[in-house]
């Protein structure tokens, strides 16, 4: 397809879905995306994601505000399309999933598409969205939950020789502070390949939250137990609402949900503004 049809090409998908601004009907490298079924790989735009269309199911797309997080659902899964549109549909990302036995990777793509190359890479360490802004009182609060007595002892769940607590709940004005323990009792390790955070409405409606902070490990040994910290950005709740934190296994079917009720949110430890 030569420059003038794929120009052509562009505009006409532009005018089917009626975007306000066509910006795309301009040439853009060929961008491909590793993605693997072993972690999440992460891209990161510039402003909120509108829509996300995935050529094959045999990936799977969660978008939270400008993040989507891509997850192959099996191995040597075969090269798809992905279009997504965001800044309310005045810009696109079109680009190849392809599967890959290497660990996740982060695209930064904050800035322009049309200024690059090719996409960057950042090892999958730099993860943690906002990692370099976290503040020192931020990390002090994280520090101080190891001091505090248990807060709470029956927010949890026992299963499959895992018990998972919740023990701590701390905010400030712009974020949730958890701290979870887990004691895995089991004759084999534990090791979570993943952490979903999500803010369920009364109505079902689901919002994905992507930690500012996580605890970098993910293995639990055998007859072991471990404290681990995430820091949530903050979310206006509703008396029926509530958090959900699921937590899989990397090499296992062992699957862990803990829910928090909103109100108990709500009423967690205040430490006031930063």
């Amino acid at each position: 397809m030569n420059q003038v049809l794929k120009c052509k090409y562009f505009v006409l998908i532009g005018l089917l879905f009626n975007y306000p601004q066509i910006l795309f009907a301009q040439e853009t490298p060929p961008w491909c995306l590793a993605v693997s079924d072993q972690g999440i790989t992460v891209v990161v735009l510039a402003a909120k994601i509108n829509e996300v269309n995935l050529g094959s199911d045999e990936y799977v797309a969660k978008v939270n505000h400008n993040y989507l997080l891509l997850k192959s659902r099996k191995k040597e899964a075969a090269p798809t399309s992905l279009f997504v549109t965001y800044d309310d549909n005045q810009q696109f990302l079109h680009a190849t999933l392809t599967y890959t036995l290497e660990p996740p990777k982060i695209y930064d793509l904050r800035v322009s598409l049309s200024q690059r190359d090719s996409l960057e890479e950042v090892p999958l360490s730099k993860t943690n969205p906002g990692e370099e802004k976290i503040s020192s009182q931020v990390l002090q609060r994280i520090q101080s939950l190891a001091l505090l007595p248990q807060q709470y002892k029956d927010l949890g769940i026992r299963a499959d020789g895992l018990t998972a607590i919740l023990t701590h709940i701390l905010a400030d004005k712009d974020h949730y502070y958890l701290q979870l323990f887990i004691d895995n009792n089991a004759s084999a390790s534990f090791e979570v390949e993943e952490v979903s955070f999500d803010y369920v409405s009364g109505s079902q409606e689901r919002l994905q939250a992507a930690p500012i902070y996580s605890s970098n490990e993910a293995m639990i040994p055998a007859r072991a137990c471990k404290s681990w910290v995430y820091v949530l950005p903050s979310y206006a709740l509703k008396q029926k609402d509530k958090l959900e934190i699921n937590l899989w296994e990397k090499r296992g079917a062992r699957h862990l949900q803990l829910t928090i009720p909103s109100s108990i949110l709500l009423n967690s430890l205040y430490e006031g503004s930063e």
